[in-house]
């Protein structure tokens, strides 16, 4: 059907006649659709002409609306670009070939005249030629021999923008709408940068067989070789996949509304574009049906581009003029990845002036490229279609984990703890009992806290303030980390204990603490009964000596106690 739109455009445009020269087409295909055309040629003028009368139309062109026909006007004077294959030739090479066919070069697009051509002001490999130059190209050979490409500007900046951001030993993945030629300038120039050492990824699950043949035998013409398609859906692809290991760079160019080119046919048969968008096209605008689905998969590719951990850059690019295409649907797509992701990405202002262009000779303001904030824009214009091109970058901010803190407070603290053996538990208590009462005695680490208290408590507060301490040590996470700055601290002659009796908040993990301690426990005397014996009370005198009788005397008069009294009394004054 594309050669059958081609060759029926063509022979209206010659108003249904033969060509005056006969010439036998050497491909039998296009002879076959010459002839079926010709054999129908009354029957498709007659029909035109129907349409004409039914819609008032004084001719044919007037059926097209006014902003197509002003896009047909632009596509007849799109200046043509070329990118050169260094894997066939070389710029010098290319360029003697182009002089010795009488061309000239000169310094910028805006002195294009006649039979010249100039490097483009963005990629260092395209060169730039009158729309009227492609008869002379053809016959210089250099098309022929694949040593130079004919290819739309648009495609051209997309890989002179993605490659620069490629890590040495990365590869690329491609997802979206693309032909052979920008699969090879990919492969191309990243071969340069890389070697052998990096190769290009494509998802083709929407090409037919014949699509895949055609898009393998561009990429073996032009000589590259470090190309792999990829037949899933790119939906389907996770991070998990084994051949997207060294993928750090997607390159997406998602379908869109074509709606900034001025040549749409053209484009959709080159670059294997959608070609149901062509009747839409014809009409000056695109439905809003069509818009919501392709607005729809633009936003679920790239969200799925976003979500491999080992990519590093996003290289996001479409030809449409539409902001929600473009601006809006990339902003929103970041930051949601910054709500989403425990990684950033931001946007990055695509790097697209040609390496070799100085700020004393800047490219020409007609043909620059319009830039605002961190993306790049070309408008439609009669040098170049219109294009649209964002760089995504991943940037981390994932906090450091707990145990690397620890490990960093050691390292730091590593030399003070070189330069002075640590004293034991029993040598710092007895230290600190020679030094003053107000300094307390500093618990082993794994109970160390960051609790500020009076020199002294009495004993029910102490117990108080010690079961707080062990709840709050348990519940910190800085613990650890905070014990070895106070024992850091105390090695360096740090005073860690004069502060005040208010609790401070948990400071960052990497900031170094005022160092806290436990109070003392204070010592406590441990009593015992004692048991106190008094001495007998005075005995009475004794009784004269008439009055004593034969019998024997009691035992209180006759100078003792007996055994009961004794252990009467002593119980009695007992304490």
């Amino acid at each position: 059907m594309s050669l059958f739109a081609v060759m029926l455009y063509d022979l209206q445009d010659r108003k249904f006649l033969p060509h005056k020269k006969r010439r036998e087409t050497s491909i039998q295909e296009v002879r076959d659709v010459q002839q079926s055309l010709l054999r129908c040629k009354t029957k498709l003028e007659a029909s035109l002409a129907r349409y004409r009368i039914k819609h008032q139309l004084t001719s044919v062109h007037c059926i097209l609306p006014e902003s197509v026909k002003g896009k047909q006007e632009r596509a007849s004077r799109l200046l043509l670009y070329a990118w050169i294959n260094t894997l066939r030739s070389s710029l010098d090479e290319v360029q003697s070939v182009l002089k010795g066919a009488g061309l000239s070069q000169v310094g910028s697009v805006g002195q294009l005249e006649g039979q010249t051509f100039c490097l483009d002001p963005h990629c260092d490999n395209v060169l730039v030629f009158p729309a009227w130059m492609k008869g002379t190209l053809d016959s210089t050979k250099l098309l022929h021999d694949y040593k130079l490409i004919l290819q739309d500007k648009s495609c051209c900046l997309t890989p002179n923008a993605a490659i620069p951001l490629l890590p040495e030993g990365g590869d690329v993945l491609m997802v979206g709408r693309f032909s052979g030629l920008t699969v090879s300038h990919t492969a191309l120039l990243m071969r340069h940068k890389c070697k052998d050492k990096s190769k290009v990824l494509a998802c083709v699950s929407h090409l037919t067989d014949a699509q895949k043949e055609a898009l393998l035998q561009v990429i073996a013409d032009t000589g590259c070789k470090n190309v792999k398609l990829l037949p899933e859906v790119f939906q389907s692809l996770t991070s998990g996949d084994k051949r997207l290991g060294k993928v750090h760079l997607i390159l997406l160019t998602p379908s869109c509304s074509l709606s900034a080119v001025s040549n749409p046919l053209e484009f959709m048969l080159q670059e294997n574009r959608d070609t149901d968008l062509l009747q839409d096209l014809s009409h000056g605008s695109v439905a809003q049906s069509k818009m919501d689905a392709l607005i729809a998969q633009q936003k679920d590719d790239i969200h799925h581009a976003l979500k491999f951990p080992q990519v590093l850059a996003v290289v996001y690019a479409t030809c449409s003029s539409h902001p929600e295409e473009n601006e809006e649907l990339v902003t929103r797509a970041v930051k949601e990845a910054q709500l989403t992701f425990q990684q950033e990405w931001r946007l990055k202002p695509p790097n697209l002036l040609r390496s070799k262009q100085t700020s004393s000779n800047p490219p020409d303001q007609a043909e620059g490229p319009e830039i605002k904030d961190s993306f790049f824009r070309l408008d439609p214009s009669e040098q170049n279609n219109g294009f649209f091109l964002a760089v995504l970058v991943r940037e981390s901010t994932l906090q450091e984990p707990p145990q690397d803190v620890t490990a960093q407070v050691q390292t730091r603290l590593k030399p003070a703890r070189t330069r002075s053996k640590p004293l034991s538990r029993k040598t710092q208590g007895v230290q600190s009992k020679k030094t003053t009462k107000a300094n307390f005695f500093s618990p082993p680490p794994e109970r160390q806290i960051c609790v500020k208290a009076p020199p002294l408590f009495p004993q029910a507060t102490v117990a108080k303030v010690r079961t707080q301490s062990c709840q709050s040590c348990v519940a910190s996470d800085c613990n650890q980390a905070e014990s070895l700055v106070i024992r850091a601290g105390q090695h360096l002659g740090e005073d860690v204990t004069n502060s005040s009796y208010t609790q401070r908040p948990r400071p960052p993990p990497l900031s170094r603490v005022v160092p806290k301690v436990r109070p003392r426990r204070l010592r406590q005397l441990e009593l015992k009964p004692a048991v106190i014996v008094l001495p007998p009370p005075p005995l009475p005198p004794p009784p004269p000596l008439h009055t004593q009788r034969t019998n024997s005397p009691p035992s209180h008069l006759a100078g003792s106690f007996s055994k009961s009294t004794l252990i009467k009394h002593k119980l009695k004054f007992c304490v």
